[in-house]
């Protein structure tokens, strides 16, 4: 009876073993799609954090290029003002050097006319005092 409850077992048991198998085979295909489907997920994340980021360091580069153009142009004007400034400054001590040698000249011309016109007075007087003297002398 043993051997016959065996017997009978015997296909139950294969079939029993065929189940097993075929379902460790099916956990086995579920885990390695369950696996494959985690990595995709992973993989799109990643790639999704990645295209974040990225398109963050875009903006704060295109904000920080923004910026530096911003200053240099700022610098820029400060040293184009300054430069006029400078240049103003150059061009009004020329108006003030070339003032002065005109009234210089100025100066120096009425002095020279003073002179032209003191000097015949002079020698003229001194003619007349001359010939002024003699006469008186003459007469006297």
């Amino acid at each position: 009876m043993k051997r016959a409850d065996e017997e009978r077992r015997k296909p139950l048991a294969d079939m029993e073993q065929r189940l097993l198998r075929y379902q460790q085979e099916c956990d086995e295909r579920a885990r390695k799609d369950l696996e494959a489907a985690v990595e995709r997920v992973r993989t799109l994340e990643s790639d999704a954090i990645r295209a974040e980021l990225e398109a963050r360091h875009r903006g704060e580069l295109e904000a920080t290029r923004r910026q530096a153009l911003a200053e240099a142009e700022a610098r820029g004007k400060q040293v184009m003002a300054s430069a006029d400034r400078a240049l103003e400054q150059a061009r009004r001590r020329e108006r003030e050097a070339e003032q002065q040698a005109f009234d210089a000249r100025q100066r120096a011309l009425r002095e020279l006319q003073e002179i032209r016109w003191v000097q015949p007075h002079y020698i003229f007087n001194s003619t007349i005092a001359g010939s002024l003297a003699r006469l008186t002398a003459r007469f006297t």
